[in-house]
């Protein structure tokens, strides 16, 4: 539904001031000037000129000019959008791209997208929010935040360290601030989500973040999916050698099977998800506050695998427990290198 609607209105009629002279323009669009030239007895040809850097492609050729119709002005942009040509959209986030385009972006995206869909309201306080994470981050202060219950801080805080992050802000500052690693390695660290309620965890990594993944997809404002990771305490990973130290003195039959088909299932990773064990069972064989030294199954060691996986991996969200305060189960944390922004329910 919004996919039409949001390509269409990335095209713009303007000329821009260094083509104003060149004739047979017929749109502005994802940073390209198209142009439209009739060759007689060969029909119409359309060519995309970059505005920032002059380069130019040859997007479709046509026996007849192409029509106003919503339908082919929809194919035709996203075949720009495609062309190596192309420059950033209306809304596109990407490195690089200054603060006050981030602004017009989180004002357009509360105010007139995100209410299109009937899940999401206008809210002037959520608003206010975004606004002030963001100026936040761009500042690199710390930011505590008490708002009630149903504003809607989840929706601010995702938005905005996802387009923190695909914007690279302050890029140049942060990476005085890890000596001991190349650019690549810190650029590659994700925002940061600490929350003590498990179900938010696992509702941020499997529903929240996918579906505003897909909204902001819809609407160009990203070209990759949302990436995130839900990385649990040691306590609730299996530990290669607890597990196998343990088996032979089970002695309950069901639950030696279970713990027999965990030692062989690689794909086992999270305690959390086995509801046939006690939690006697799975405090004997999870992963220590400390692993053995000379471990005998480091090599194969799915809890260490897991951890070198997020490290080496560009999430954009790492999403884990914290045990700060334990009592407020919507008590959030969310960090942006060189940022610590800190979320409280009013009362």
């Amino acid at each position: 539904m919004p996919i039409k609607e949001a390509v269409l209105a990335e095209i713009c009629r303007d000329v821009p001031e260094q083509f104003k002279d060149r004739p047979g323009f017929v749109m502005n669009v994802y940073g390209c000037s198209v142009f439209e030239d009739y060759i007689e007895h060969r029909g119409f040809t359309y060519t995309a000129v970059n505005n920032d850097s002059g380069k130019s492609e040859l997007i479709e050729r046509r026996k007849t000019p192409l029509p106003p119709d919503d339908s082919k002005l929809v194919k035709f942009t996203l075949k720009v959008r495609n062309s190596q040509v192309s420059g950033l959209g209306r809304l596109e986030v990407a490195e690089g791209v200054p603060i006050e385009k981030l602004r017009k972006i989180v004002r357009e995206l509360f105010r007139v997208i995100l209410p299109k869909y009937e899940k999401f309201k206008i809210r002037e306080e959520q608003i206010a929010l975004a606004e002030e994470l963001l100026d936040a981050i761009a500042g690199r202060k710390t930011l505590l935040a008490e708002a009630p219950t149903g504003l809607g801080k989840t929706l601010v805080y995702i938005i905005i360290g996802l387009l923190a992050r695909r914007a690279v802000i302050n890029k140049t500052f942060s990476g005085s601030f890890f000596p001991g690693m190349s650019c690549v390695e810190w650029q590659r660290m994700g925002v940061l989500i600490s929350t003590s309620s498990i179900a938010l965890q696992k509702a941020l990594h499997a529903e929240v973040i996918p579906e505003i993944s897909n909204i902001l997809m819809e609407w160009g404002i990203i070209r990759k999916p949302i990436t995130s990771v839900l990385r649990q305490g040691r306590s609730r990973h299996v530990c290669e050698y607890n597990l196998n130290e343990y088996i032979p003195f089970e002695r309950d039959d069901e639950t030696r099977n279970e713990l027999e088909r965990i030692k062989f299932d690689g794909s086992v990773i999270d305690l959390g998800e086995i509801d046939n064990l006690s939690a006697d069972v799975r405090n004997r064989i999870n992963v220590p506050a400390k692993c053995y030294k000379n471990c005998p199954y480091a090599e194969t060691c799915r809890y260490r695998a897991f951890r070198e996986t997020i490290s080496t991996t560009d999430y954009d969200f790492v999403i884990y427990g914290t045990e700060l305060c334990s009592t407020v189960a919507t008590f959030a944390f969310i960090t942006v290198p060189l940022t610590l922004i800190g979320y409280f329910p009013s009362g």
